[in-house]
C-alpha cells in the first residue's frame, strides 16, 4: 500500500546558469503557472552554488522569495540543491 502522504513533484524548474534576477522572474512565473495548472507540489532546482564565483546565491534568493510570499517549502529529500514547494 503506497504512503498516502508521499507526493511527487508535479513540475520542476531548473535555475542552473541563471542570474539572480533571471531566477527570481522564472520562479514567479513558474509558481503562477503551476498554481493555474492545479499542481500541489513543485520542485525548484537551485543547484549548490559550486560553480558560482561568489558562492551559492540562488538558493537564498528563492528562499527569500518564498518567505516573502508565504509559500510552504522544504529542502528536497533526494537533492540538497533543490527546494520543494507546496501550492
Amino acid at each position: 500500500m503506497p504512503n498516502k502522504y508521499a507526493q511527487i513533484a508535479q513540475a520542476e524548474l531548473d535555475l542552473h546558469q541563471m542570474t539572480r534576477p533571471e531566477a527570481e522572474a522564472a520562479v514567479k512565473d513558474f509558481l503562477e503557472a503551476s498554481r493555474q495548472a492545479g499542481h500541489n507540489l513543485v520542485r525548484i532546482v537551485t543547484g549548490k552554488g559550486l560553480h558560482s564565483v561568489s558562492g551559492p546565491v540562488l538558493k537564498e534568493a528563492v528562499r527569500n522569495y518564498l518567505d516573502k510570499h508565504d509559500y510552504e517549502y522544504k529542502q528536497a529529500k533526494l537533492n540538497e540543491g533543490a527546494i520543494e514547494v507546496r501550492l
